[in-house]
């Protein structure tokens, strides 16, 4: 079975966002039971793919097996964030071309698997209403291996394929961009999720500037990489020794 190739974030700030949201998720599922999630938005283009990638990482990287499952049947595939030549996937299994096996793919990171929505298909509403994809959900929630599963569905304000993935779930995460999803909006996302008894997890500000960040949160500087802080443990100690230098030669001086 080939390897997916998953990018990893190397900004260490933005992993630790994603890993608190992990931790954060995990606490949660300590007192509620909350396997299937499902990550939304209000509308297209407000960076739930790449939160559902790095969630599923976060979580990864915890220790925990995780499925991430593109159920965006709509979007062309060289779109998407995770395109690498994936011809099969899940609108192909829905189909019976292909076994749950062969449609499921291992990445390179430890874990975590990633079940593609494969080929095109005219009418996804009928693949994501059918009895095949109830079964899929059953089977995969059964699954003793799985610790999450992640679903990563279409705007939920768009097309009602993405309702109708979200109502399987046990708990959702929604996605608004800063700046640009509306509050009305966000109401509309929230009442439709509760009305299918859908547990909400929060809602995920995204697309958030540095500035922005820095303002809200006052822990920002804290989150540098390693190396940063030799370097920078490194600059003191140079500077602490200057100023020892420094000194020694005034009372040189001085006396």
């Amino acid at each position: 079975m080939p390897t997916f190739d998953v990018y990893e974030n190397k900004n260490q700030a933005v992993r630790d966002a994603y890993a608190m949201l992990a931790a954060n998720i995990q606490i949660n599922n300590k007192q509620h039971k909350q396997q299937l999630i499902i990550v939304t938005s209000c509308n297209p283009q407000e960076g739930k793919t790449t939160l559902a990638i790095n969630l599923s990482i976060a979580l990864a990287n915890s220790g925990f097996n995780v499925l991430l499952i593109d159920t965006d049947m709509r979007k062309p595939e060289k779109a998407k964030r995770l395109y690498q030549n994936v011809q099969m996937g899940l609108s192909d299994y829905i189909n019976g071309r292909i076994e749950l096996s062969e449609a499921i793919i291992k990445t390179n990171i430890n874990h975590f698997s990633y079940l593609a929505s494969g080929r095109h298909d005219p009418n996804p509403i009928a693949l994501l209403s059918s009895s095949r994809f109830e079964g899929l959900v059953e089977k995969i929630r059964k699954d003793q291996a799985l610790d999450y599963v992640i679903f990563d569905t279409p705007a939920l304000t768009s097309v009602a394929d993405g309702a109708l993935v979200a109502s399987k779930g046990d708990a959702a995460l929604i996605v608004a961009k800063m700046g640009y999803t509306k509050t009305p909006d966000l109401k509309r996302v929230k009442e439709q999720l509760e009305r299918m008894n859908v547990t909400i997890l929060g809602v995920v500000l995204n697309k958030v500037k540095k500035l922005d960040y820095k303002v809200h949160y006052r822990s920002y500087d804290y989150f540098f990489d390693a190396e940063h802080f030799y370097n920078n443990e490194a600059f003191g100690k140079k500077e602490a020794q200057n100023k020892k230098e420094t000194l020694s030669k005034r009372d040189g001086i001085l006396s």
